[in-house]
């Protein structure tokens, strides 16, 4: 599982990392710095809360994401009413449904409503329910520490202002232009989360600081103590996107530096390697131009290591060449020639291919089995499959109390 290194002024940045983290996306957020090199871990995504990727020593470290590998489940084996919401996927609810009572409570419940609707939705989870279950009963995805910082007042959170930002984001469309990096629904968002710790201040999440950037320096854990700053300008030294303006990303050229910067985001045609590289609504065709290039859309042709299809449910299908939606459960499947099933078969994300089919994979807690040659950490949607159960990945919330700091600074 991705650990949460921080969480972001957006809340996108949570919900499609825990999807694309757990099945295989190749090209989401950072890795690589233009020379190539290793990388921090996937990023990208926007929205308000709980998000931030980690980043690794080096590469592209695009925040903006909150880790957990996906999960799923078997066509919403979980109580539908648990959300208040209908279940099945693609279901449709009243947005008045969203939400709860007041303050950190009836921040939880909306953002976790409102992301599992959209998960819903889009082809990402059977139901609402499961999405619930799979992601956040699971601890996959930890809202504790947000919680805890909105009930002592170092976040203050705008109830007024989040029935806008949450049914937005419920209803988002299912594109990548939709959900990417400064997207349409971010300002919707800012309002809703305001910090209340200035400039030179400890934190370990954006949402913690009246500037929007915590910025946390690699302290060799998966929790660091960061500092609250402002967004950083081109060319400064960076560990992660989300330290840099909006519009720039966090890279490295190996071939002058190892040391990474913020660096301009680029324009359709520019050099790219990875799609962090790329302003929001293009990808990163790295298997052919080597540039920025728009997303590929449903029935268009489509390289499977090139730009990536345009629809967040959508795969390229290699018997056609063209982008498709991901396989129903049930549906006949096959993987390509050196392909790994759970990622390259085309199966609904919380599904695999079985035999020529695509079958829904278990939660957490229920019975796994690993197929020859398989390996356990895909045969779960979420956490891994030991000992024949599918174990969850939960990791302690990370805080300014538990935080690891590079230096043994004190702490406010």
């Amino acid at each position: 599982m991705t650990r949460m290194r921080k969480s972001a002024s957006s809340f996108f940045a949570v919900g499609l990392m825990i999807v694309f983290s757990g099945c295989g996306s190749t090209k989401k957020g950072g890795s690589a710095g233009t020379g190539g090199g290793p990388g921090g871990s996937a990023g990208g995504g926007t929205g308000v809360g709980s998000g931030g990727a980690s980043g690794g020593g080096t590469g592209t470290n695009d925040a903006g994401s909150l880790g957990g590998q996906g999960s799923g489940g078997a066509g919403g084996r979980s109580d539908a009413t648990v959300l208040g919401g209908s279940g099945g996927s693609g279901g449709k609810r009243d947005a008045a449904a969203l939400g709860g009572t007041g303050g950190s409570a009836d921040f939880a419940n909306r953002y976790i409503n409102a992301f599992c609707q959209f998960f819903a939705n889009c082809g990402v989870s059977p139901s609402v329910a499961a999405c619930k279950a799979d992601y956040f009963d699971s601890g996959a995805v930890d809202l504790t520490a947000l919680v805890q910082d909105i009930d002592s007042g170092k976040i203050i959170y705008n109830a007024s202002e989040a029935p806008t930002c949450f049914d937005a984001i419920a209803a988002t469309a299912c594109t990548q232009v939709a959900t990417a990096q400064g997207g349409p629904t971010n300002s919707l968002c800012t309002t809703v989360l305001k910090g209340t710790v200035a400039t030179g201040g400890n934190c370990v999440t954006d949402a913690e600081c009246v500037g929007g950037v915590c910025h946390q320096p690699s302290c060799g854990a998966s929790c660091c103590l960061g500092t609250c700053g402002q967004p950083l300008a081109a060319g400064a030294a960076c560990t992660s996107s989300s330290d840099c303006a909006a519009g720039d990303y966090c890279g490295t050229d190996y071939v002058t530096s190892s040391q990474s910067t913020c660096q301009p985001r680029g324009a359709q045609g520019q050099p790219c390697t990875y799609n962090s590289q790329c302003q929001s609504g293009l990808a990163c065709d790295s298997s052919s131009s080597g540039t920025c290039v728009p997303y590929v859309k449903d029935g268009q042709a489509c390289n499977p290591d090139g730009a990536d299809c345009e629809n967040i449910n959508g795969f390229c299908d290699v018997t056609s060449g063209k982008c498709r939606l991901r396989l129903a459960v049930g549906a006949a499947c096959s993987v390509p020639d050196g392909g790994i099933s759970r990622l390259n078969a085309g199966c609904a994300f919380y599904a695999d291919c079985r035999e020529g089919t695509c079958v829904a994979l278990p939660g957490p807690g229920e019975a796994c089995t690993v197929p020859d040659g398989g390996y356990a950490s895909l045969a779960c949607f979420v956490g891994t499959c030991t000992d024949g159960t599918c174990q969850g990945m939960a990791n302690p919330p990370c805080t300014v109390a538990s935080a690891a700091s590079r230096d043994a600074g004190a702490r406010d």
